[in-house]
């Protein structure tokens, strides 16, 4: 059992959970696997130029952008494989969030309860980019794509299980790349993982070049 100092505090509906992705794929780095076997590359120390693309990396993977970030751990693979393994594995734990949270969206429907500028509402219609909320007694249109942070959040809590340890990788993943993201919080998801079992070694590895991560632009949240 995890302590309460450990526990995960996001809690919700448990609609979803990277391990269900995973079972669904056959594979994927969220399944449970033996541990013990050390990564077989030589280091994570970087140079000057490799760093560079490591922050154009994580701003990609922030951004969505994983065509992008693919080509660009490519590059960085062919000097430093460890570090490109890394990060590699850090764009999946990525890919598997955004999916959950597309889901998330999918899932939403008419009576679902939401908090949108500070009050309660109720989702009257998803459609395509927009939702139809119940608010103040009449309904209102509010844009759903680009998913915003405060609908993020809230589809991360619905759809995420929190018991579930392989999804302790995956927003911890995602609390990695976003700008100004907490990194106290991706220590504990990535340690928790790795006492569950999980394969969290290369994920951890990261968090001593965490002052690559990209940082918030001046005015955002």
């Amino acid at each position: 059992p995890i302590s309460s100092e450990d526990q995960p505090v996001a809690t919700g509906a448990r609609q979803g959970t990277t391990s269900d992705q995973n079972r669904q794929r056959g594979s994927g780095p969220g399944r449970r696997r033996a541990r013990g076997r050390p990564v077989q590359d030589e280091t994570l120390d970087l140079s000057g130029e490799e760093q560079q693309v490591v922050r154009k990396i994580l701003v990609a993977l922030a951004g969505q952008e994983f065509g992008r970030a693919t080509d660009l751990i490519e590059t960085l693979t062919a000097t430093n494989q460890q570090m490109g393994n890394s990060l590699k594995t850090l764009k999946i734990y990525v890919g598997f969030y955004w999916e959950g949270i597309e889901e998330a969206w999918q899932a939403l429907g008419p009576g679902q309860e939401l908090r949108y500028r500070g009050q309660r509402v109720i989702v009257v219609e998803r459609h395509e980019r927009e939702l139809v909320v119940r608010v103040g007694g009449q309904n209102e249109t509010i844009d759903g794509k680009p998913i915003e942070p405060w609908l993020e959040k809230q589809l991360a809590v619905r759809w995420f299980d929190q018991a579930d340890s392989a999804n302790w990788m995956t927003l911890g993943a995602r609390e990695f790349v976003r700008p100004g993201g907490d990194l106290q919080q991706v220590r504990r998801y990535w340690k928790r993982a790795a006492r569950a079992g999980e394969p969290a070694e290369r994920l951890l590895g990261l968090l001593e070049w965490s002052q690559l991560r990209p940082r918030p632009e001046a005015g955002s949240e």
